[in-house]
């Protein structure tokens, strides 16, 4: 019993930090491209792992309002500035990782 209490489990959480207007390397559309920051964090039975706790690791995707499709990026500081584009910074709420795209991000993480 103690052992479940104390199992370590990671959720996933999604948050929207961004978007731009360029054409998508997927369908060529010229199309907004949302930014998201998909991060996991710790918790366990007693203490559930909450989207406000430390992040133990992040990641950044870039998905197309059209069409769908995704691809993983470096965090925008190594690339907005160097490429010129100019990106809407939003701080959306947290939700829970898309599935599809989670896989993306952490494959093998259900």
């Amino acid at each position: 019993m103690l052992f479940l209490l104390m199992s370590e489990e990671y959720k996933v959480w999604e948050q929207r930090a961004g978007s731009f207007h360029q054409a998508c390397r997927y369908c060529n559309q010229p199309a907004w491209q949302l930014l998201f920051r998909i991060y996991r964090t710790l918790g366990s039975a007693m203490t559930p792992a909450s989207p406000h706790g430390a992040p133990v690791n992040e990641v950044w995707q870039v998905r197309c309002a059209t069409c769908g499709g995704a691809a993983m990026t470096a965090h925008p500081s190594t690339w907005v500035h160097t490429l010129g584009v100019p990106v809407n910074q939003e701080y959306g709420p947290v939700a829970w990782g898309t599935p599809q795209y989670v896989q993306m991000a952490y494959p093998g993480v259900r």
